[in-house]
Parts: structure tokens; sequence; C-alpha cells
């Protein structure tokens, strides 16, 4: 239904939607969209994004990974340094228990239990109940009974859930935990005083304190006949952002409504609080309300604002680090457009000047890009100390002479461009590729294929001239990179004539005498949620 309601709205040229339930995961509705350049406001969509899906879609809700986040924290702040997950097969069920899993674990190596998963019917069997029971008893015996917490998250077969595992002596005796979901419990007043002793507390997204809302919520109880939910007032604040990007920008138009949303230097301040988008076009955080089960009812017990808790744990020695070097050094490839470049106005964007920017949130700290003209000075910069760190390099057994490496966040597949017609026979006699200078494919070559003779050009430009010049058969890089250099210089008739089958890895590379900072990008990379880190390399220039 809501694919055709897009489709319906497209084929009568509307561009702006507010309001739709679409996830990323719905990618025949989200194509469309994006193949008839609409904007899509969506009120209540969490689930995480995958494949680059949804170009033109603006979520009102943070992911669902927030939730996990906030749920962790209740759960740690609560004294429990153990829990048991379960829970339905679904994804968004799935993502919030891996969400708080990963919190959970990174604050002082606290522990999880393996999740126990039912059916995605919500069919669940007495054995699901006996391996969680299992669970919390080895919890138990290591930890001890008032540090173990049960994390059930279900739909409508919560309430027969908690009824049966409530005949288990050990799960009855337990602390349990959930999601806003699990509170169609008062379907069922027997199993609400029977889980009274459990204490079950769940949390939900809501508004900010202090958010001036209570005219619009007045005025959406009289209309409604009750009180409206929070996603009521997101969609409230998604109409008022998409009008004030209008007037700001001056055009109507869904792309420059998009990019004006984009370039929201500061947070909206809603009906639902302080509004921002990260990278993907999600909100950047936001508050969860959290009710507890007590005297057969719900009651708002606090809430968790995952704007403003620190998604990044620290050591001391890291903090102090952070506190005495309040400006990090960046070098960067200077001719690697899209992905990383300096614009018109000497800033360095792409994919890098996204991360810079997260980062800088993440840390609190300045990312300075230094005045470098190559990759190869790039280097040379982190190598003689001038600058401390890289977003986007290659770990090579060289570069580890003097830098260290994080995990890698992105990879790449590299291609033979060419404009030569046919198929290219990179084994025939006198067969010629162009490279970068110190780019990591030369390291590659060398190792793997010494039969292939090379040739190193300065930049990308140097190289389309090289190959327009017939001094090679083919150029060996990125096609992203290749192609868009290829259209400012106007090269024409280049294509992808094959590929080595190589497919490099980018890591963030930082001088190699400083752990600390290794240890820091990493833990900062590590709570960027993977989708981010792909939006940014899919769309390098979305900000």
């Amino acid at each position: 239904a809501m694919a055709a309601a897009i489709t319906d709205f497209g084929e009568r040229d509307i561009k702006i939607l507010i309001g739709p339930s679409l996830d990323p995961g719905d990618r025949a509705p989200l194509d469309y969209a994006d193949s008839r350049d609409m904007l899509l406001m969506s009120c209540c969509a969490v689930l995480p994004r995958a494949d680059g899906a949804g170009e033109n879609l603006f979520r009102m809700t943070p992911d669902s990974m927030h939730q996990g986040q906030a749920l962790a924290r209740m759960m740690l702040d609560e004294g429990y340094t153990a829990a048991a997950p379960i829970g339905r097969d679904n994804l968004w069920i799935t993502e919030i228990l891996d969400s708080a899993e990963a919190e959970f674990v990174a604050r002082s190596g606290n522990v999880f239990a393996d999740d126990v998963i039912y059916d995605a019917s919500g069919a669940y069997t007495g054995e699901h109940i006996a391996a969680l029971s299992e669970n919390v008893a080895e919890l138990t015996d290591a930890h001890g009974a008032d540090k173990v917490a049960v994390l059930y998250i279900g739909f409508e077969e919560t309430y027969e859930f908690v009824g049966d595992a409530l005949s288990d002596d050990t799960l009855g005796e337990m602390r349990w935990f959930g999601a806003d979901a699990n509170t169609v419990l008062p379907g069922n007043d027997e199993i609400l005083l029977l889980a009274d002793p459990i204490g079950f507390t769940v949390n939900q997204p809501g508004a900010h304190e202090g958010a001036d809302n209570s005219e619009v919520v007045s005025a959406l109880a009289d209309e409604l006949g009750r009180e409206p939910s929070i996603y009521a007032l997101f969609a409230y604040d998604a109409v008022r952002i998409v009008g004030n990007a209008i007037t700001e920008g001056g055009s109507s138009s869904s792309a420059d409504v998009a990019a004006e949303i984009s370039r929201m230097a500061e947070p909206y301040d809603g009906v639902s609080g302080p509004v921002r988008f990260n990278v993907a076009g999600d909100r950047d955080g936001g508050p969860y309300d959290v009710w507890k089960l007590s005297d057969g009812a719900w009651a708002m017990t606090g809430q968790y604002d995952t704007t403003t808790e620190h998604p990044v744990v620290l050591t001391p020695e890291e903090a102090m680090w952070l506190e005495e070097n309040r400006t990090i050094r960046v070098a960067y490839d200077p001719n690697w457009y899209p992905v990383e470049y300096i614009d018109e106005d000497g800033l360095l964007c792409g994919a890098t000047g996204q991360y810079m920017q997260e980062f800088e949130r993440l840390l609190g700290v300045d990312f300075v890009p230094i005045s470098v003209n190559s990759w190869s000075q790039a280097l040379d910069s982190i190598r003689t100390g001038e600058a401390d760190v890289t977003f986007q390099v290659t770990d090579t057994e060289e570069r580890r002479g003097y830098m260290g490496f994080t995990t890698p966040h992105y990879t790449y597949q590299t291609v033979l461009a060419t404009l030569h017609d046919g198929e290219l026979d990179v084994g025939a006699e006198g067969f010629r590729l162009i490279t970068i200078q110190d780019y990591s494919i030369e390291d590659w070559l060398d190792a793997n294929r010494p039969d292939i003779e090379y040739v190193s050009a300065k930049d990308h430009f140097d190289a389309l001239g090289m190959l327009e010049a017939g001094e090679a058969d083919a150029f060996i890089g990125v096609w992203t990179v290749i192609s868009s250099h290829a259209e400012l210089e106007g090269v024409e008739g280049l294509r992808v004539g094959g590929t080595l089958g190589t497919s490099p890895g980018l890591s963030i590379g930082y001088a190699g005498d400083n752990p600390l900072l290794g240890s820091i990008l990493q833990k900062t990379l590590d709570s960027i949620p993977p989708y981010v880190l792909e939006q940014m390399h899919l769309h390098p220039n979305r900000k």
C-alpha cells in the first residue's frame, strides 16, 4: 500500500512527501522515489539503512541503534552488568538487541548472553523459554542474581510470552527490560499484575525535556479525542522543517529542499525538541522515555537522551590526551575527487569532509586539514609528524613503518579504465598500466603481478592525459574517481575494460608513534553505524 501511494503521488508529479513510515529495506518504493527526484520525510521509520537506499529520504526518528544504546544504559545505570536477550526474529528487534549488546559490552566489559530468537511470526515454544532460563541461570551463577537482567522484545505475543515465562521460577525472579512494542501488555490485566515483581521497564522515543509543545499536544488531543503519539509531533516538525527549507532556500524543488535540509548548521527547535540530521539523513539522536510497570500500570520514570550521552567511551588516558590536543591535523589526497578534495572555498569535502564533521561531533575537538598538493606529500606529512591522521588510506607493509591503522571502514573495487575497444588482455606482451604515484595498487602489483609493467602518474588528470596519448593500455583505480575526473577533463569514450580483482580496504591512518590517538580513532569509528559510513561514500557530496 505504501509503495502504491508513493507511485500514485509520483505519477501526479508531486515531489515532496511528508509522513510515510518507509524504511530503507523497502527498496522498490525508495528506488522509485529517487528516480523521480522525490523528497521523502518520514515521521517514524527507524530500521538501519543498507546499500545506500533512499538518497532523498530524511527520517524524523533516530535509527533503532540509538534505542538499543539507551536500553543498555538503562540496565547499567540500575546496576545490572549481565543480560540475557530474547526476542522475535524481526529486523527492528534484532537491531535493537545487537546495538544494546554492543553498548553494554563496550562499557567496562559487561556480559551479554547469546540471543534467543524465536519465529518471525511470533510463535515460540517452551524450548525458547527453557533456553532463556538456562542463560539466566549461568549468568546468575557467575555474577549474582542482583546483577542479571532479562532483555525481551516482542510484539502482540508479549503478554502471552511473559505469562508463560513467569511460570519458570528463575525467570520470575529476574528484572525485565524491553522496548516500546512490549507495552501491548495493558491488554491483559491478569498478566499486568503477575508481571509486577519483574518491574518490566521499557523505553520509547520521546520529546526532549523542556520542548514547548503543550499548545500542539492540546490541539491534537482535541482533534483526536486522545493524547497524540510522539510520532504526531515528529510529523508536525517535519512539515515545519520542509517549510523552513523552502523559505530559506527560496525554492520548492525537491533537490533544493533536500540540500537546504542537509545544510542545517544549527538544530531546528521543534515541538519534539532540537532536530539535526546526520550525514545519512536520519535524526541525529534523541530522547527515549523510560516507562516502568508498577502496581498493574505503566508510569514514566525518566528519560535517556542519546544526543547528550557521549557515544565514545574513553579511558582516562585517552580523555586526557584529547583535552591536551584540541586540534588534530588531517592529511588527504587533494586529487581524489569526489572522495576527498578541496573545493573552491578551500574546504576539505567529499566523504572525508563528512568523516571530519562526524569525528568532530563525537569527540568535541577540531580536525583541521593541512596544505598538501599530492598524495605523496600527504604520506610524507604523516611520516614527518606534520599531520596526525588521514581518513582514507590502505594498510600496507611499507606504511606500517611510520603509520598505524584502524580496521577498514570501506572497500572499493578497482577497475581497468581504458579507451580501447574490446577485451583487454592483461597477459599480453607489452601490456602497460598507469597508476598514481605512491598509491597502494603499486605495492599490490609488485607483489602479485610483477609481470605487468606500469608507469606512475602524479595525479588523475596526469593519468588521463597519458591514457589519451596512448602511453599505456589502461589506468587502474576506482571507477567513481576516474570517471569523475574524466568528466571534469572532458575525456570521452572511457570505459571499464576489466579488473584485476583487487579490492583495497580503506582505513584511518595515524602517526605510528601515537597509539592513544589510534585507540581513540578506532573507538570513534566503531561508534558510527556501518550504514552511515556507507552513505558517506555513496553520496560524498550530500553535505
